[in-house]
């Protein structure tokens, strides 16, 4: 389900008497029946586009504003949707609605993108975000290094070696202008941590919790032609395994990745599979897991077919 088809259910408050509905900001609803068929991720983007077209001045930044994009978040704790007021001034929190927050920072018109919005609810139809620059770099802010690197590893998905540069540059100018405000460096530092390799914000997320644990790992290896990895420590692969991949797949494909796997083993390596839930709520028992798979890919000595970063 594209952006457009989720907003097209919104309706305005006039018009919630014809129906049960879900109430996402002080004019926006949304009919309940739609609101119980969306995943998780599917209603923050909602949550946040109803505020966003809302809000008369206020610009959606932070994770709010990623959300909008479409660009990777961890979704691990209950989301506040993140305004923030062009000149600095938030209102007073008695007049925050319920589930927002207003961010005590300025944002100059070099951060903000305007867009014409589709609002079947009605109103002006405007939509203000910061940047995806700009956005990285408060998620950084106020949200920590993790959060912001996989957010950027986000931004190159896709992307040609030119254009990764171009966002890499303007990351670096939105940091080098708010040199001294709060939080900036770690803006910085997951600008340094980030990588152009990452094919999921999971995969991302465990490459910085596996580095903070002093465990380097090489991303997206070859062993062989035909099969790629997600993370290589090592003889030990790491899979990072979506739900999603999972639901209603046909015999053939579960049969091809048991094959996948039966021939890594037999070629040598130690294969481990992990989950996004278990990454986000189990982290320790994760970290253990990994370092007693490395150990077991220790014990089966030297690989058949070594790992190559390009395909062979």
């Amino acid at each position: 389900m594209d952006h457009a088809q989720l907003v097209a259910p919104l309706v305005a408050r006039g018009d919630v008497d014809e129906q049960e509905c879900v109430q996402l900001s002080a004019t926006k609803f949304v009919p309940l029946a739609h609101w119980q068929g969306l995943k998780r991720y599917q209603q923050e983007f909602l949550r946040c586009y109803a505020h966003g077209v809302s809000a008369h001045k206020a610009v959606l930044m932070g994770r709010s504003a990623a959300r909008v994009y479409g660009m990777w978040v961890v979704g691990k704790d209950a989301e506040t949707v993140e305004l923030a007021q062009r000149n600095g001034h938030p209102p007073s929190k008695s007049q925050w609605p319920e589930g927002v927050i207003y961010r005590n920072i300025t944002v100059p018109d070099i951060d903000v993108r305007e867009f014409d919005a589709f609002d079947p609810a009605g109103g002006d139809g405007q939509l203000r975000l910061t940047t995806m620059s700009r956005t990285a770099v408060d998620i950084a802010r106020f949200h920590g290094v993790r959060d912001a690197v996989v957010a950027i590893d986000g931004l190159y998905r896709d992307k040609t070696p030119l254009q990764i540069d171009a966002v890499q540059a303007a990351l670096s100018s939105t940091i080098t202008r708010l040199t001294g405000k709060k939080g900036v460096g770690q803006a910085r530092r997951a600008l340094e941590l980030s990588s152009a390799k990452s094919e999921s914000a999971m995969e991302s997320l465990f490459r910085i919790i596996l580095a903070e644990h002093g465990i380097e790992v090489l991303e997206q290896m070859w062993v062989g032609r035909h099969f790629r990895v997600d993370l290589l420590w090592g003889n030990l692969i790491i899979e990072i395994d979506g739900y999603i991949k999972f639901e209603d797949m046909p015999h053939a494909e579960v049969m091809k990745m048991t094959r996948r796997e039966n021939w890594l083993k037999e070629q040598g390596y130690e294969v481990l599979h992990l989950f996004p839930v278990e990454i986000l709520f189990q982290e320790a028992e994760c970290i253990r897991r990994v370092v007693e798979a490395k150990a077991r890919a220790d014990r089966r000595g030297p690989v058949t077919v070594p790992a190559t970063r390009y395909r062979p």
